[in-house]
C-alpha cells in the first residue's frame, strides 16, 4: 500500500510543513537551472511591505516564501481529518486528538508572529545613519551589460567615476 501521506498518519504538523518545503524545493531547483533566476514568486510580491523587507534580511527570499505559504497550509492541516475507512464512523474529537490539530494552526501563528514582531520591533528602532545608495540599471534586453567589450568598460569606469564623485559630496 506504501506509506501514507503525514496528514493520514496523524501528523498535522509535520503536514503542514510539506507544501511550503516542497515549494521552496522546486523553486531552489527552478531558479539554478534558469540562467534568469526566479521571478514572479509569492516572496516578489510582499516584498514592498518593510516587515517583510526586514524578515527577508534574515532569512532570504527563501524564508518568506515559506513564510507565506505556511499559514494557510497549517491551517488545512487543522481544519482537515483524515479519510476514515467508508464501514467506520469518525472518532470521537477527544481532548489530545483537538490538541493535535490545533498544533499546527498554534505554531504556523507563533511562528509568524514572531517573524513579523520582529520585524515590526527592528523597525521602530533608532535607523542611525542614513546612507543613500544607487543602482544601476540598462534599458538593453540582455542580464547584464557585456564588459568584454571597450564601450561597455568605459561606461562602467565612467559610473564608477560618478559613483565616487557623488560620495565625495556627500561624506561629511
Amino acid at each position: 500500500m506504501g506509506v501514507p501521506p503525514p496528514h493520514d498518519a496523524g501528523r498535522p504538523l509535520l503536514a503542514s510543513l510539506a507544501a511550503p518545503a516542497l515549494w521552496n524545493g522546486v523553486l531552489y531547483v527552478v531558479s539554478l537551472l534558469n540562467p534568469m533566476g526566479v521571478s514572479g514568486t509569492f516572496a516578489n510580491d510582499v516584498a514592498d511591505l518593510p516587515v517583510v523587507m526586514q524578515a527577508a534580511a534574515v532569512t532570504g527570499m527563501w524564508g518568506v516564501e515559506f513564510l507565506v505559504l505556511y499559514l494557510p497550509a497549517a491551517l488545512a492541516a487543522t481544519t482537515t481529518t483524515p479519510p476514515q475507512p467508508a464501514p467506520q464512523p469518525a472518532p470521537a474529537p477527544t481532548p489530545a486528538r483537538v490538541r493535535l490539530h490545533l498544533r499546527p494552526a498554534a505554531v504556523a501563528i507563533a511562528v509568524v508572529a514572531l517573524v513579523l514582531g520582529g520585524g515590526l520591533i527592528r523597525l521602530s528602532a533608532d535607523p542611525g545613519q542614513v546612507r543613500k545608495v544607487a543602482a544601476i540599471a540598462t534599458n538593453q534586453k540582455q542580464w547584464a551589460p557585456d564588459l568584454a567589450t571597450p564601450e561597455t568598460r568605459d561606461l562602467v569606469t565612467t559610473y564608477v567615476r560618478e559613483i565616487e564623485a557623488s560620495h565625495r559630496a556627500w561624506t561629511p
